[in-house]
């Protein structure tokens, strides 16, 4: 018995001693996981405070960069469109359209070093293109100045640049200066000024009965009110409503017809964008019966023209006739007048032209409303003086034996000259590539001899406009040579 207790007691002590190791061990394993996640969680604590330290220096430093702001001079802002308030620009024009930007800038400043009010300004005067006809200067509050500081200055130069009507080299008016609008002011009065273009156009006579309200985009011809912003009168049935850049704006297109004495419709067909649609501004017969010619002069002399007219066409040039020239003797950059057989002669050389290009016409037929250069041609836009007539007529001379790609930024150069609104368009010119005619029963058509004449021939129809056919005697008669073809 005293052997057994003895083995009893020794099995006890080796599991108690056992026990004793894993739970020694357990305790070691449960003391180091927690050593290792307080650790992780001290990491974790350490870098929030250094992204938390990271947040007060980010929130000090906007601070004094708000300090700096709030301390300058405030220029307001436009809350409608963002950006310099409109109300603190000045715009100054005079110049042709799509003049040199760094020769319109130099004639500013000089022109407002010499009258004076340079020292009113803010900032130099900018253009927002390459060639604009407007520069724009922004004004700002000077230190010292109350809010309606920059506005007096400003008023101050539109007198002074006003009331002085220097003029411009080059330029068709003298230098004039305003202030600038807002999209939405410019919207409302463009609007406005829908019937007074379509009285102009339609019915000149009514002039006098048009009144216009440039600020709320409203006109009335007598006591019919016929275009206004926003909703129509109720009263108003069928009123035509169309977005502008100043919201929505209505117009009476039944009453607006009735007074210019034209079928309904066609008073306003330009506003519909389909360009060069039968519209008042044009009468249909008298477009049938106008000849307009053209002509490569070859840098010949123009007091020939008489001549080469009369050997062409066995007669005296008609009063409406028109006559569009290519390749005209040089002469000074720019715009050049001149009288060639009591018709007035309107040429322009740009600096790309060997030549220029250019209009004879009779003053006392045409009047010439506006004059457009490009690369390579000239556009006009003329009002007959007797018939309900105006055109838009242009010519070019694209260069021979240009490569493709030259030739393709020639022809869509001239013809991005075009407005989208021209009504009645001619264009002739020397285009430098051949055509052929087909004949498919009533029918024909232009077909492009390469490459070059295909890329005219696109632009063309994407202007809306119609290449003219030959007669059918006519139809085999080349429209284009090589240049030494025949020569000895």
């Amino acid at each position: 018995m005293g052997a057994l207790r003895a083995l009893l007691a020794e099995q006890s002590l080796g599991l108690l001693q056992a026990q004793q190791s894993q739970m020694t061990a357990s305790l070691q394993a449960v003391e180091e996981r927690q050593s290792t996640r307080l650790d992780k969680l001290e990491q974790a604590v350490q870098a929030q405070g250094d992204k938390h330290s990271g947040l007060e220096d980010q929130v000090k430093a906007l601070a004094e960069r708000l300090a700096r702001v709030e301390a300058r001079p405030q220029v307001a802002a436009d809350p409608a469109h963002g950006g310099p308030n409109r109300r603190l620009t000045l715009v100054f024009g005079g110049w042709e359209r799509d003049t040199r930007k760094g020769l319109l800038l130099e004639q500013l400043k000089q022109a407002l070093a010499a009258l004076g009010p340079s020292q009113q300004l803010d900032a130099e005067a900018f253009c927002t293109g390459a060639r604009r006809s407007v520069a724009l200067c922004p004004f700002k509050q000077r230190p010292g100045e109350d809010h309606s500081g920059p506005r007096d200055r400003m008023l101050h130069i539109v007198q002074v640049v006003n009331s002085s009507k220097v003029t411009l080299e080059g330029a068709a008016r003298p230098l004039w200066a305003t202030f600038s609008k807002t999209p939405a002011e410019r919207g409302r009065a463009s609007w406005a000024t829908i019937v007074r273009k379509v009285v102009l156009r339609c019915s000149p006579a009514r002039l006098g009965d048009v009144e216009v309200e440039y600020l709320s985009g409203r006109s009335w011809i007598r006591d019919d009110q016929l275009s206004g912003m926003g909703d129509p009168p109720a009263e108003l049935k069928n009123a035509r409503v169309i977005t502008t850049r100043a919201g929505p704006g209505w117009l009476d297109e039944r009453t607006l017809a009735r007074w210019v004495d034209v079928s309904e419709g066609l008073a306003t067909a330009d506003l519909s964008g389909s360009g060069r649609g039968k519209s008042c501004m044009v009468a249909e017969s008298a477009v049938k019966k106008l000849s307009i010619l053209g002509w490569n002069v070859g840098g010949a002399d123009l007091h020939v023209l008489p001549k080469a007219v009369r050997d062409s066409l066995f007669r005296l040039l008609g009063k409406d006739e028109l006559v569009l020239l290519q390749e005209v003797p040089r002469e000074a950059e720019g715009w050049n007048h001149k009288q060639v057989a009591g018709r007035r002669v309107v040429t322009h050389q740009s600096s790309s032209q060997w030549r220029g290009t250019g209009l004879w016409y009779d003053a006392g037929a045409w009047c010439l409303l506006r004059k457009v250069s490009t690369n390579k041609g000239t556009w006009f836009k003329l009002r007959h003086l007797e018939e309900r007539m105006e055109l838009w007529v242009g010519t070019a001379h694209f260069s021979p034996g240009a490569s493709v790609a030259n030739y393709e930024l020639e022809v869509h150069d001239h013809f991005a000259g075009l407005p989208r609104d021209a009504s009645r368009v001619v264009f002739k010119g020397d285009v430098n590539t051949g055509f052929s005619w087909a004949a498919e029963g009533d029918e024909v058509s232009a077909v492009a001899r390469e490459g070059k004449g295909n890329i005219l021939h696109k632009v063309l129809m994407e202007a809306g406009l119609a290449v003219g056919v030959p007669e059918r005697d006519q139809m085999h008669t080349p429209t284009s040579r090589p240049r030494q073809e025949g020569k000895r």
